[in-house]
């Protein structure tokens, strides 16, 4: 039998979502190793990690306000373990939202439109890392930038006055918006209605694969043809088939409307399928676009079968 480690012992939480922990050596000379574990409930390990010779390890990832519990077992070249520690616990600190400010342009500032305008903002996160800022006029998204700098170029703004923000989301995802920036922008005038830049979308849905096995994905492709690619594109589906959403399937995201991100000419439908205790028979899920004023519709219905219901 491999002997135990004796001792176990814990450095508080760095960050929300990061710990350090620490242990002394086993006394067993065959021990060439250690694997730490970790999970939400006493007794009841659902991760584990390979710390090598170290007699320390950190564990990423973690969610704010919430208690673990961790031990740590020695391991020799055989692959055989030795009994846990003793079990410690922790609990993660509340997440900091983060800090955000428009940096430019500047409350006031009179902008060609005629030209592209940069639109930036200074993003930080005290406990964590900023995983992106959104630019916004009014309700309105213009874009979005995922590492710093964060700026954003903002192309044929038509003009008129506007209100402009951005918000920043933190790597736990919490979100905070800055205070609002009002800018005039003067010179590019669209002659007449300003376009819709979906009026010439021509959009197809397609079932990525036709067949997916209950408790699998099915993934249904919404590609546009023709799109103004700057800006997002927001499409209304509807779902049917003989499966029954919240019992056979649930959709990933919010059902019924999906929005191709600005800059792409496609997006996802996601359904995760549910295996039932007695399978039955097989059941079809699918996912029909709905034609509006912004787009048109060219493939408009898309069916997966799901097997093992």
């Amino acid at each position: 039998m491999i002997g135990a480690v004796a001792c176990f012992a814990t450095a508080g939480p760095t960050q929300a979502n990061t710990v350090s922990l620490a242990w002394e050596a086993s006394p067993d000379s065959s021990v060439v190793g250690y694997n730490l574990s970790y999970g939400t409930a006493s007794g009841d390990y659902t991760q584990s990690t390979d710390v090598g010779t170290s007699l320390s390890g950190t564990i990423s990832g973690l969610s704010p306000s919430t208690t673990y519990f961790a031990v740590v077992t020695a391991y020799n070249a055989a692959g055989l373990h030795s009994l846990a520690s003793n079990e410690v616990s922790f609990t993660t600190p509340a997440n900091s939202p983060p800090v955000v400010t428009l940096t430019s342009p500047t409350a006031g500032a009179s902008l060609n439109g005629s030209t592209a305008i940069v639109i930036g903002a200074d993003a930080t996160d005290s406990d964590g890392t900023i995983a992106k800022v959104e630019f916004y006029s009014g309700t309105d998204l213009l874009g979005q930038a995922t590492t710093a700098p964060f700026t954003f170029q903002w192309n044929n703004a038509v003009a008129g006055n506007y209100v402009l923000t951005a918000l920043a989301y933190d790597n736990s995802g919490a979100a905070v918006r800055s205070s609002p920036v009002s800018v005039t922008v003067a010179g590019a005038s669209w002659p007449g209605p300003s376009p819709s830049p979906t009026a010439q979308t021509k959009l197809h849905v397609l079932a990525l694969s036709p067949m997916v096995n209950a408790g699998g994905k099915a993934r249904f492709k919404v590609v546009a043809s023709q799109v103004n690619l700057s800006q997002p594109t927001t499409v209304n589906y509807t779902m049917g088939g003989t499966a029954a959403s919240g019992v056979d399937y649930m959709p990933t995201g919010p059902a019924g409307q999906i929005t191709i991100p600005m800059g792409s000419r496609s997006a996802m439908v996601v359904l995760q399928t549910v295996r039932h205790a007695s399978p039955t028979q097989n059941r079809t899920a699918t996912v029909t676009l709905v034609p509006t004023a912004n787009y048109t519709v060219g493939q408009k219905k898309a069916v997966v079968v799901i097997v093992g219901h």
